[in-house]
């Protein structure tokens, strides 16, 4: 979706709850700095570690990670892995960053 829509939606609804996905993290992750402006919470979805660390430096409060055989949504196979590799690795990530998982 077009930043502005994204907007123009989160003005409207209002939502508490946001989520991402395909991309969770747009580029220079504007869609997240959007979401901050109206939501309390923010989820990326992922499927990948680097889709998991651009999640992290964007400040979402949530990263959901999809593994390869969850349906894809546009996922490499040489970016992703299955599920619980990729759960754990993000976890693990997430840990040694001293963020709460």
């Amino acid at each position: 979706s077009s930043l502005p829509r994204i907007s123009a939606v989160l003005t409207k609804y209002k939502p508490e709850v946001v989520q991402f996905t395909a991309p969770g993290v747009s580029e220079g992750a504007e869609n997240v700095k959007i979401a901050r402006q109206h939501a309390t919470i923010v989820m990326a979805q992922v499927g990948s570690i680097a889709e998991a660390q651009d999640a992290m430096s964007a400040g979402v409060d949530i990263i959901i990670a999809q593994g390869t055989e969850a349906g894809g949504h546009g996922l490499r196979p040489e970016l992703g892995t299955a599920t619980m590799p990729l759960a754990a690795a993000v976890c693990s990530m997430v840990q040694k960053a001293g963020t709460p998982s």
